[in-house]
Parts: structure tokens; C-alpha cells; sequence
């Protein structure tokens, strides 16, 4: 047999990362497989508004399957994605009910050194990990008990071996907890699992890609701060992100995050 598994563990270093690795010397491209706790999650019923017409707001169009064209959800948006980009996470969008973010950057780069280690995907140069999935809790994880992945932080497969692990599978539903033991009717279901990974002309993974017009925006806008300060002197911002300290890397329970007014037309997540 040609293709091998492998795992990589150092237990005298607390940090290390337990990877499990699969490679054949066919393979052509490599999926990384997380567990669920690399998925983070803010929903919509648990943003807590200090101006109680935020939230009714949240309530009008929370069933809405284009909320993020409404105006609260354009304004949701404006301020919870930047903010799981600054921790570092690739922000994967809205879906039925919830922003989501994967924390898979860190994971990525520490793969990608991995690879450059293993049997024959060490003496191909040009081979990179080109999807990112989020695993089931009953496969990938530290604490999972599976006999083949269980206890793993992460697991690389090489595309020529995917066929010896077909366990490994997208999951999109939120290990919520049960109905009765619940705070929302939240149920978390049609999560992000999958992520295809595209590369620029220098060979750089891209994650939370700028659109242009967004970056075009945003430098209109210093451009216009810039030249209204040399006028009117010093301009302080309207709202201020607080960065987040209660985002939870557990699924099993519903995540809070908080809106405070800054005035009657402005809120801050």
C-alpha cells in the first residue's frame, strides 16, 4: 500500500497540535477537517439591545430570508464582522438566523508547516490544502472518542485517500442543546461547513476576501474624514466596536453578544 496515515503528537509541549494525517503520492490537493468548536456563531436571538427598539427591530425581520438587505441587518453586519475578523476568524456570512465565522486561519498556517514534513507531500512543492471542513463532534475533535480521529485537533487528507475517510463529513447543524434545556427556539441548523480556499498570483491563501468596492469605499471615506479634520480639526467616531469577550468556542450552548446605543439612531455590537 502506498498512501499512509500518520499522526503527529508531542505531548511535552502544551501547545502542540494533535494532526492526523493521510497521504498518498498521487495526491494533488489536501482537505483540512476541523471539529465544531472551530465554528463560532452569534445569533440572532441572543443579541441583547440596551435601546429596546434595536431589538424590536432584530424581531420584525429575524424570519426574513434576506435580512441582510434590511437595514438592521446591513447595520448588524457592519459591526460583527469586522469584529470576528480582528479575532482573527474567517467570517462566513448570515445564515438562517446566525453570523458565522470559522477559526481556521491558525489552523491553516500550522497545517501547511505540517505538510511540508510528511512523507510525499514534502517533496511536492506546489501542493496546498484547498477546502477547510467543519467535522461532527462524534469524529474530529479533542474530545471526541472516535477510535481513528477522537482526540485530534486537526486531519489532513490528501484527495486520493478521501476514500478511506468517508466519515469525514461537512456538518451543518449546531450541537445545540436539547428543546427543554434551551433559552431561544433557536436550533441552528444550515450552518457554513465548507470553505474552498483561493490562492493569489504570489501563492498567499486568501481569506476574507476585500471586495473592491468595499476597499474603494472605505478609502473614499478617509479620504473625505481626512480633508473634513483639516477643516473642522479633530473628528471623534461616531461608534466604537467593543471588542468581543464572550464569543463561545462550545457549540452546545446558544452565544450572546451585546448592542449598546450610542445615540437614537446608532448602536455598537
Amino acid at each position: 500500500m502506498n498512501s499512509q496515515n500518520n499522526q503527529i503528537t508531542s505531548p511535552s509541549k502544551k501547545n502542540d497540535k494533535k494532526i492526523r494525517s493521510s497521504h498518498g503520492p498521487n495526491d494533488t490537493h489536501i482537505t483540512l477537517y476541523l471539529p465544531p468548536t472551530n465554528r463560532r456563531h452569534v445569533p440572532l436571538e441572543s443579541i441583547e439591545c440596551a435601546d429596546p427598539r434595536f431589538k424590536e427591530e432584530i424581531n420584525k425581520h429575524i424570519n426574513d430570508e434576506n435580512f441582510l438587505e434590511t437595514d438592521i441587518g446591513k447595520h448588524l453586519e457592519r459591526k460583527i464582522k469586522p469584529m470576528m475578523i480582528d479575532n482573527g476568524w474567517l467570517y462566513m456570512g448570515y445564515h438562517s438566523g446566525a453570523f458565522y465565522a470559522f477559526d481556521c486561519i491558525e489552523a491553516y498556517k500550522c497545517c501547511m508547516k505540517h505538510i511540508k514534513k510528511k512523507p510525499f507531500w514534502k517533496d511536492m512543492p506546489d501542493i496546498k490544502i484547498t477546502k477547510i471542513v467543519i467535522c461532527g463532534p462524534s469524529t474530529v475533535g479533542r474530545k471526541s472518542d472516535h477510535p481513528v480521529y477522537g482526540g485530534k485537533d486537526y486531519v489532513l487528507v490528501g484527495n486520493t485517500c478521501e476514500y478511506r475517510n468517508q466519515e469525514l463529513k461537512p456538518n451543518t447543524r449546531l450541537q445545540v442543546a436539547p428543546k427543554e434545556y434551551r433559552r431561544t427556539i433557536w436550533e441552528g441548523i444550515n450552518a457554513p461547513a465548507e470553505f474552498n480556499i483561493e490562492y493569489d498570483e504570489d501563492g498567499e491563501a486568501i481569506f476574507n476576501k476585500t471586495e473592491f468596492i468595499d476597499f474603494l469605499a472605505q478609502m473614499m471615506k478617509t479620504i473625505i474624514d481626512k480633508q473634513v479634520e483639516e477643516r473642522v480639526g479633530s473628528i471623534e467616531t461616531a461608534t466604537t466596536v467593543v471588542p468581543s469577550t464572550s464569543i463561545h468556542q462550545v457549540e452546545e450552548l446558544p452565544l450572546a453578544t451585546e448592542i449598546i446605543a450610542v445615540n437614537e439612531n446608532q448602536a455598537v455590537v
